[in-house]
């Protein structure tokens, strides 16, 4: 067998440098070839041998796609030798391999698979990590076995198959073509092998807790603004949800009406909650309760509602029994406060909380308490002041 002394056989400088590495593996044994690819400002391209590791696999039987992992670490472990130990300034790396489902663990986290094929992605993520910061750029590509110099390696061959005119030292033949003729992988996705994925096992704490100290209303200004924030709250835990039972939610959107409806329920529990919690544990009506008069009830949804005397008239449930919020708490005031300011001037606010969904108590003397503190309503109530009149002329 002969071997070339020289890597290039022109003299001049190279235009582009760089280092192609094949990797392929067998049941018997694994391989790595390294070939430096030169080229030249005419065009031509030049192709030499550098270097190749061959190892016999373990005697333990090993499937196919972790031994083509350990050729591809092998593949980069040569690939980082030469250029520590060459003179020769690598601009870039290619590493070649026929296995598809290698190539799909090499860009996957480490995280995802089992111990063995997990430290192969960590070794190999490591040596590209090196490799980049000194300025080498490392790519790992697909190439279909029948051109895969590397395959030789891993099946033996005898002494005429490796002298100086063999596609063992001449390289894949493609390598003398242009770039955008090299094998390209094929473009559907790869799936990975159940058997090495690590079972992720997905764990929560459930809290029991009051929906009291759910938000707190002195932080916002407006209800709407409260609402908006509890909504994302509940998206939150319902995301939370989905992560153990593996269903999908969008949280990549603004809350919907829905949402926004559950926010809402949710504010008027924890208001009445604050109000009047004696009266919703038992709902026993002392002589002494400020809700004697309403006939409170919970209804489905766990919100205390007023009977009254609306039962048989075809209205909407909503405004046959309207829900029950204290005039003083923040969540009553926040509430008057959503209404449109023109409806402050009078006892429109009053009849617009009575004929919605929602009722309160002393809510006349809460409603006249804040238009006197809204500037709103100051300005539209106020009356302009005639001016001071001149003293009447002299007569005579």
């Amino acid at each position: 067998m002969r071997f070339p002394c020289c890597y290039r056989r022109r003299k001049e400088a190279a235009d582009d440098f760089q280092l192609h590495v094949f990797a392929d593996s067998s049941m018997q044994a694994k391989c790595a070839v390294a070939y430096y690819h030169f080229c030249y400002e005419n065009g031509e391209v030049g192709v030499s041998l550098v270097s190749s590791r061959v190892r016999v696999t373990p005697l333990k039987r090993i499937s196919i796609p972790r031994l083509e992992l350990d050729a591809v670490r092998m593949g980069i472990n040569l690939a980082a030798t030469i250029v520590e130990e060459s003179s020769a300034k690598v601009q870039r790396i290619v590493l070649w391999t026929d296995s598809l489902i290698c190539r799909h663990w090499l860009t996957q986290p480490s995280r995802r698979y089992k111990g063995y094929v997990a430290h192969r992605i960590v070794d190999f993520q490591e040596k590209v990590e090196s490799l980049e910061q000194n300025g080498v750029k490392v790519n790992i590509r697909y190439v279909p076995t029948e051109i895969n110099v590397a395959d030789i390696g891993t099946r033996g061959a005898s002494p005429p198959c490796l002298d100086h005119d063999s596609s063992w030292q001449l390289g894949s033949a493609f390598l003398r073509d242009p770039e955008n003729e090299w094998p390209r992988g094929p473009t559907e996705q790869v799936c990975d092998d159940p058997s090495e994925l690590r079972k992720s096992a997905h764990s929560g704490t459930v809290c029991v807790f009051l929906e009291s100290s759910l938000i707190d209303l002195e932080d916002y200004s407006t209800f709407w603004k409260a609402k908006r924030v509890v909504a994302c709250v509940l998206r939150c835990v319902e995301k939370f949800k989905s992560t153990l039972t593996k269903a999908s939610v969008l949280v990549n959107r603004s809350p919907s009406v829905e949402e926004l409806q559950q926010a809402e329920n949710a504010l008027i529990r924890v208001a009445q909650r604050a109000s009047f919690g004696r009266e919703i544990d038992c709902l026993v009506q002392p002589k002494n309760s400020k809700l004697v008069k309403i006939t409170p009830f919970i209804d489905d949804k766990g919100l205390l509602r007023a009977k009254g005397r609306l039962e048989n008239a075809p209205i909407d449930f909503d405004a046959k029994h309207p829900i029950v919020v204290d005039s003083k708490s923040r969540f009553g005031q926040l509430l008057i406060a959503h209404y449109p300011p023109n409806l402050l001037m009078g006892q429109w606010t009053t009849s617009a909380m009575k004929s919605d969904t929602v009722t309160g108590l002393s809510i006349k003397k809460a409603v006249k308490k804040f238009s006197q503190s809204c500037l709103v309503c100051k300005r539209k109530k106020s009356r302009p002041s005639p001016p001071m009149m001149s003293a009447l002329p002299n007569v005579g």
